[in-house]
């Protein structure tokens, strides 16, 4: 089985995988909860040689390579049912065949040194094994390192370097390591029964193997989606889902590979019925219409009519089985759903749907009402129910073969490909639906949100109003310097500073017959400061500071300020030239 097989099985049967691997944990917990616990005491000897006692380098070298190769021999000679027997005679109360099931012998390497490590359900009885193992080893080893000489010592001796004293934590069951074991052989158990279950199963669960067994294109797949509300079908309902998605690849697939010449007329058919049939014909028929093509969709199936149902539209009207009965017009049985797309339901139920289906005036019919259309799609019935696909998908440019996953047999839809090539269907292409959709849970996300709802709602933007311009007092001895942005007023002579202080107004002169006072003609307003809008920086820093300056944030500053304690020089005032 490939990769892509297994993950198909264990999406599949995941349900099967959850349960082993639960069970596995359950077994793991019960394990722990009922098995006696188990305690090790160890008992560390150290291996000492007597050889070289000038206390050289050389026979120090010496003694440490005769105790490391006394080692490898000792621990032989501790696994050896001597030592056992010798033990077993110390206590009375433990056989031998006990001590050496419950004795673990071992060599750290490279050192001199060997444990003894005994297990037993008592943390007491285990040290005191222990202690007398090592003991009893201790006489075996005198014993055979004694030389001949009663005067002379033996070269090789063994002492107890950390006797065994008892541990009361056991080291079996542990929680931490027996249920994390059951888990993991339940996940494995649980695949293998997944990939068992895919063998013996029969339905088809990847598109590439339907197109394989259908022998046509691959049109791809539809993932799970809600089930469609009556008079809101996916592609009105969720456009954003993914399954909308997958109808939208499927429409594009179609107008590339498909022929130039119009009108399409694609019949819309499966093995066996609850397939998905009538909501591919309708999401598919909505997918072609967005392009602007004029669509027409076609309820054909007169035995169990879905169409009227997933698009609002009555089925006690006339309809398609009125037409075939030459009842009423054609122009009666068309319902204007959208801007491009025309459907005709089936009507009432007639009694004979299949002499309506096999009659003459179905090959008219269906060539009177596509004349006007660019595509016509076909929701027809299963072909394991009846024979009426069978004797539509001939009259059509081809058919489109869909099966649900996990549930449509392969022998069914063998014997469907079988009938549609006995009468001389042309297979545009198999279509998968209802495939488990794993992609978004991964992420948390529910099946079908859409890329608004994930989309982070705009936050508002914090903003700043001040003046463009803000007029500030003029020191004394200067001339207030007007907004540049306001325009200049026309020059008139004679006219006081708009800041000045009031004087009495100029009179004519004495030759003047009737002197009245000459007021200043009135001066165009200030302007309102006009105000702009400002962004906050980032960081909360104002960008007013380079527009208007720092007397923005800090005010109008007094003169000795801003001159620094000295008076202002005095503008040059030009006087004109009255010479000439």
């Amino acid at each position: 089985m490939t990769r892509n097989g297994f993950l198909s099985a264990i999406r599949t049967y995941w349900r099967s995988v959850l349960v082993c691997t639960l069970a596995g944990g359950l077994v793991g917990l019960v394990v722990f909860l009922v098995s006696p616990p188990v305690y090790t005491a160890t008992d560390t000897l150290y291996i000492v040689s007597r050889a070289g006692r000038d206390d050289s380098a050389t026979s120090a070298y010496n003694a440490g390579l005769l105790s490391q190769d006394r080692v490898k021999s000792y621990k032989e000679l501790l696994e050896d049912g001597r030592v056992a027997t010798a033990a077993a005679d110390r206590l009375g109360d433990v056989s031998v065949a006990e001590i050496v099931d419950n004795t673990e012998i071992a060599n750290q390497p490279e050192t001199v040194l060997l444990t003894v490590t005994v297990t037993d359900r008592s943390p007491e009885r285990a040290a005191l094994i222990a202690n007398t193992y090592g003991d009893a080893f201790q006489q075996v080893v005198t014993g055979l390192e004694r030389p001949s000489d009663p005067t002379q010592q033996s070269v090789v001796d063994v002492r107890t370097a950390f006797p065994a004293a008892p541990n009361y934590q056991p080291v079996s069951p542990r929680a931490a390591v027996d249920i994390p074991v059951g888990i993991i052989l339940g996940l494995v158990a649980g695949a293998v029964v997944a990939v068992v279950r895919r063998r013996r199963d029969d339905s088809l669960v990847s598109s590439s193997d339907l197109a394989e067994l259908v022998g046509s294109r691959d049109l791809g797949r539809v993932v799970t989606a809600p089930t469609d509300a009556p008079g809101a079908p996916l592609m009105v309902a969720r456009p954003d889902s993914p399954a909308s998605e997958d109808y939208r690849r499927i429409g594009t697939t179609l107008r590339h590979t498909l022929p130039a010449r119009r009108p399409v007329t694609i019949a819309i058919t499966s093995a066996e019925p609850g397939e998905g049939r009538s909501t591919t014909a309708v999401n598919l028929a909505l997918v072609l219409s967005h392009s602007g093509d004029r669509v027409l969709l076609v309820d054909a199936n007169l035995r169990v009519p879905a169409v009227g149902r997933l698009l609002g539209i009555s089925e006690e009207g006339p309809g398609l089985a009125a037409l075939l009965a030459g009842g009423v017009p054609a122009a009666e049985v068309v319902h204007r759903y959208g801007p491009c797309l025309d459907v005709v339901p089936a009507g009432s139920v007639p009694t004979n749907p299949g002499e309506l289906l096999s009659s003459s005036l179905l090959p008219v019919t269906l060539n009177d009402l596509t004349q006007s259309y660019d595509w016509v799609v076909l929701d027809t019935p299963a072909l394991s129910t009846s024979a009426d696909a069978a004797t539509l998908t001939p009259l059509c440019t081809g058919a489109i073969v869909v099966c649900r996953s996990g549930v449509t047999s392969r022998d069914a839809v063998s014997r469907a490909r079988e009938m549609l090539r006995a009468v001389g269907t042309i297979m545009l292409g198999s279509l998968l639906t209802e495939v488990p959709d794993l992609r978004p849970r991964r992420l948390g996300i529910p099946v079908g949100t859409s890329r608004q709802q994930l989309a982070p709602a705009p936050s508002a933007t914090p903003t700043i109003h001040v003046p463009a311009y803000i007029p500030l007092p003029a020191p004394a001895g200067l001339e207030p310097v007007a907004d540049p942005r306001t325009p200049e007023p026309e020059p008139v002579s004679d006219v006081a500073p708009v800041d000045a202080p009031e004087t009495a107004p100029e009179t004519a002169p004495e030759t003047a017959p009737t002197p009245e006072p000459e007021t200043a003609p009135e001066t165009a307003p200030t302007p309102e400061p006009e105000t702009v809008t400002i962004p906050e920086a980032r960081g909360g820093t104002s960008r007013v500071d380079s527009l208007v300056g720092l007397s923005v944030r800090l005010g109008p500053r007094p003169a000795s300020a801003r001159y620094n304690g000295r008076p202002p020089r005095p503008r040059p005032v030009s006087t004109p030239d009255t010479s000439s």
